[in-house]
């Protein structure tokens, strides 16, 4: 997410995806690592949406076959997760409810690589990663980003200094948001449950994507215009993602 505005391949209107989101108030569970647990449900009640966070195994079929989209993260991963991650991802494709996964570290872990293959079969409609766990995951499969796309039929989301939506048939670069947004803890992995309460409203992943990309990196400009550094910064994103006026 960079510090620099630029307009998208293709104009979007993410205040017109938060009117939907809102309108919608979709039920989004989340499993996620513990450290971003609080943004990303905040980041969701901003735009509308009604998170759940539970990743006890025994649960987790429950919260999954009532949520209208499913957001999986491997970050702080341990075999309770891994167990209840399991579940979700069959439950949800067994009940035809989208889901998103978020590869997190897992350039820095061959065991979690691994299991993150293990899911690209549960099909999930987005990859949301940085371009390190992107490119890990590239490399193992021996597959370019678009060949990835193809191959198991989801959209990457590949987001640093540039950020890029990765299709089967198209590339398209974002320029949008904040250094600041790198400077603060569970950013990326909100942007994939806030991506995973837009996809709820679009049946398009790549239009959902879009979407999503000019609503965060919006927002983070704004805020960052109304902050003094990191730490006020965040407070400042949430109003911002909150006022549509803004995205």
């Amino acid at each position: 997410m960079n510090s620099s505005a630029s307009q998208p391949e293709s104009a979007v209107s993410g205040s017109n995806a938060l009117a939907r989101v809102r309108a919608r108030q979709p039920l989004v569970h989340c499993i996620v690592n513990e450290a971003a647990m609080t943004l990303t449900a905040n980041v969701l009640l901003a735009a509308g949406a009604h998170p759940s966070l539970t990743n006890n195994p025994k649960e987790i079929r429950s919260f999954t076959n009532t949520a209208d989209a499913l957001n999986i993260n491997l970050g702080m991963l341990n075999s309770s997760k891994r167990r209840a991650i399991a579940i979700a991802v069959t439950t949800a494709s067994e009940a035809n409810i989208p889901w998103v996964l978020d590869p997190t570290m897992i350039n820095r872990s061959k065991s979690r690589l691994r299991f993150c293959i293990e899911l690209l079969g549960w099909a999930p409609r987005i990859i949301r990663g940085n371009a390190s766990e992107i490119e890990s995951l590239c490399n193992k499969l021996c597959l370019s980003p678009q060949e990835l796309s193809a191959a198991y039929r989801s959209v990457l989301v590949i987001t640093g200094r540039v950020d890029r939506i990765v299709s089967q048939d198209r590339i398209q670069e974002f320029s949008l948001g904040h250094e600041w947004m790198n400077n603060t803890t569970g950013m990326g992995c909100a942007l994939s449950a806030l991506l995973t309460a837009v996809l709820t409203v679009y049946d398009n992943a790549v239009d959902a994507a879009a979407e999503t990309l000019q609503i965060y990196g919006s927002a983070g400009q704004a805020a960052a215009m109304r902050s003094q550094g990191p730490g006020t910064f965040v407070n400042h994103f949430m109003d911002c993602l909150y006022d549509e006026s803004v995205v």
